[in-house]
């Protein structure tokens, strides 16, 4: 993937959907940020959490994402089919 951590100051966590074709990268900026992994293009930002973000895990069906951060809090965002 072309420049992946250019949309965080350092990546912290990252994690590829089930069927490879998302990727998902988070940083010490606490935003979440989605990729397509066959030509690196930045599909989404997620913010909310206040602090870098240690852990990122798909569903099954990779349209649902779960993150965890320093900040003391879990978070599952819809990403739908990208």
């Amino acid at each position: 993937l072309p420049a992946v951590g250019s949309a965080s100051p350092s990546i912290s966590a990252l994690a590829f959907s089930p069927d490879g074709s998302k990727l998902a990268t988070s940083g010490l900026d606490g935003r979440i940020h989605l990729w397509r992994s066959d030509d690196g293009t930045h599909v989404m930002t997620f913010n909310g959490h206040r602090d870098r973000i240690c852990s990122l895990s798909w569903n099954r069906e990779g349209t649902k994402l779960a993150s965890c951060g320093w900040d003391k809090s879990a978070k599952v965002w819809k990403t739908g089919a990208l």
